[in-house]
Parts: structure tokens; C-alpha cells; sequence
């Protein structure tokens, strides 16, 4: 699946390997988004965080989806209302009504502006509007570490159905655990670094004599390369005595589409040896009934290896990989038969 693949590229992860000993620190231009990037994200009920700290194991296993979206770091000029935020550089959306637009900068992610849609079921009306920011809000400092912490004030003004608008607030972040993370699903770890955040802003528009208070809570958990959060915890709230609109869930990637074993999806049980590797890697696979395609991408989406397969009728197999003359990085070889079968592992070569 195409959508697959590019959750893999975008999203290119680290094993933990030896790096159990100290957090991973989040840089740029590793975990900056990239424009093209799309990723299947799955959606359940909320579920607390956990406690921080070092050296953290955070199981999510049990937990089950009840919705799917595909999420696209997308060109602002693409997008109809693109050029009301001059500054971004690539924004984020999910097939829904709002949009939010970031840029990169010295400090890290900024965001500088959004639509929202605002629904006011005293007055039967629902507001779309494009609200950009005059000073951004740091969403994610970079370079970031565990006990990292930062903080920034925001403000902005926009209009709404004819009327002008405001809102300021600050939004405070800390990173406050790292360790591995187990997604639903999964059996593999993903190494990660967890970032929470609190924003609080307070929305004034003419004509309403009173002001909206927005309040948005969320832990995400960021790996090395990571484009997106593998996991988050999210809690929404705008009130104001005519409005009360809450939102909570928890998001996640599927898996396969981090490279990781799933309980469920990995038919051909792929294996990357050595790992890291600096020379050559043997894929190994169990055997195949159908003809297939191994392919191998880097952690910038880029496809370095794309090699057809004859079957194998029930003896595993091994495929032998040169990369003594790529970067060191971050690959995932995924390996796909004539039926739409799917396996995918992500491994390291290192110099």
C-alpha cells in the first residue's frame, strides 16, 4: 500500500539498541516534517500518559482503534487558504475541516497559524476562519533532551464572520520521560523521547461579550527521525458560557507502518543481521509461495534498493544487501508479495 510505505519513509525509526543507557535527543533536521509525507494514523478512547521518568517502559498493547485517519505534511501553496500564512513552510492536515501550519526555525516547530472551526450551538452557528499568528507559538523546541523545558507567549489577530478577533496565551513544554514504547498491536519497542505540552489561550471576538478560554493538553511520544509522534494523548477544550466543545483521545501509527513486528502483521517473519550494520546485511524471511519485492528506504523516503524475489516454497531465505557505500542512518526494508503481503523491518547502518 502506498499510504504504507510513506508512513515507513516519513517516519523512519530507530531500534533500541544500546541506546537504553541515555535518552535520544530530538534535532533538527531529523524530526522536522518534510512536505509529502503521509502516515496512517489509528484513533481510540483517552488513556492516561503514565508516570515520567528515566528509562521508562510504556506498554500500550491492549489498546484498540475506533477510527483511521491519514494525516499529510502538506506544501502551504497547495492548500486554499495557503497563502494567508505566508511564513510556513509545510502544514499538517487530516481530511477535516482545520488545518495547521508550521515553519522551521533556529528554536525549533513554530506554529504559525490555523483554521479552526468553532461550533456556538446557542447561536445555531458554526465559524471557519484562517487565524494566523503574530508572534508564533513554539510547539516543539529542538535540540531537545529529557528534563528539556522551554516556554513561549503567543498572540494573534484574525477575523470571524465580518468580525474582528484576538487570542493570547503561552504554551509551556517539558521533555519528562524517555524510554521504549509498545504500540496497540505491536510486540517490538520503539525507542522514544516523551514531550508534553500545555497550551492555554484566551479567544475574544466582537460582538460576543465574553471571551472563549482554549486549552489543549498533550504527550507525545517522539522517536529519533520521527515526523510525527508514534503516540499521543490528547485533551481539548474550548468553554465560554454559550460554548463547550471537548475533545480526548489518543492517537497512534499502525505498527507496520513504524517497521515494527505486529502480533497480527508479519507474515514473513523479515530479520535484518547484523544490526546496526556496516557492510553487508542479511535479510531473512520466511519461505514464500508467490513471487515478491524487497525494497529498502532511507529515514528521508528515498528508495535505495528495490530487488524482485522468485519463491522460496517453504525454506526460509536470506537475501544478501551491500551497504558498505550508503550514509549511516536509518532504513527500513520492506518486503511485499504478488498478493499485497506485507512485512517490514527497520534497521541501522553505522560507520
Amino acid at each position: 500500500m502506498v499510504l504504507d510505505r510513506y508512513a515507513a519513509l516519513a517516519l523512519a525509526l530507530p531500534l533500541a539498541l544500546a541506546a537504553g543507557a541515555q535518552s535520544i535527543t530530538l534535532v533538527a533536521p531529523g524530526n522536522v516534517p518534510i512536505a509529502g509525507n503521509e502516515f496512517i494514523v489509528k484513533r481510540g478512547a483517552y488513556v492516561a500518559p503514565g508516570a515520567g521518568g528515566a528509562g521508562m517502559l510504556f506498554n500500550f498493547n491492549s489498546l484498540t482503534s475506533t477510527a483511521t485517519n491519514t494525516y499529510k505534511w502538506e506544501a502551504p501553496a497547495d492548500l486554499p487558504n495557503g497563502a494567508q500564512f505566508p511564513s510556513a513552510q509545510f502544514a499538517l492536515t487530516n481530511a477535516g475541516p482545520d488545518t495547521v501550519f508550521y515553519k522551521a526555525t533556529a528554536d525549533g516547530i513554530e506554529r504559525v497559524g490555523d483554521t479552526q472551526t468553532i461550533l456556538i450551538p446557542t447561536f445555531s452557528a458554526e465559524y471557519h476562519f484562517a487565524a494566523p499568528y503574530a508572534n508564533n507559538v513554539l510547539e516543539l523546541k529542538l535540540p531537545l533532551t529529557y528534563n528539556g523545558t522551554w516556554s513561549d507567549p503567543f498572540d494573534g489577530t484574525f477575523t470571524v464572520d465580518g468580525q474582528s478577533a484576538s487570542r493570547t496565551g503561552a504554551i509551556v513544554g517539558n521533555a519528562d520521560a524517555w524510554g521504549n514504547l509498545v504500540l496497540p498491536g505491536g510486540m517490538d519497542t520503539v525507542e522514544v523521547l516523551r514531550v508534553r505540552t500545555r497550551l492555554t489561550e484566551t479567544i475574544s471576538i466582537t460582538g460576543i461579550p465574553f471571551p472563549i478560554n482554549h486549552v489543549r493538553n498533550v504527550s507525545a511520544f517522539i522517536p529519533l527521525w520521527g515526523k510525527f509522534p508514534v503516540f499521543r494523548t490528547v485533551s481539548d477544550s474550548l468553554s465560554a458560557p454559550i460554548i463547550d466543545q471537548n475533545y480526548a483521545y489518543t492517537e497512534w501509527l499502525d505498527p507496520s507502518a513504524v517497521g515494527i513486528a505486529s502480533i497480527h502483521a508479519d507474515p514473513f517473519n523479515v530479520r535484518v543481521f547484523p544490526n546496526p550494520v556496516s557492510e553487508i546485511a542479511e535479510v531473512a524471511f520466511n519461505g514464500m509461495q508467490r513471487a515478491a519485492t524487497l525494497e529498502v528506504v532511507d529515514m528521508r523516503g528515498a528508495t535505495v534498493l528495490r530487488k524482485a524475489l522468485g519463491t522460496s516454497g517453504n525454506a526460509p531465505a536470506v537475501e544478501r544487501i551491500d551497504v558498505s557505500q550508503w550514509d549511516a542512518g536509518v532504513y527500513q526494508v520492506i518486503l511485499t508479495d504478488a498478493k499485497g503481503s506485507r512485512s517490514a523491518r527497520r534497521f541501522i547502518v553505522a560507520r
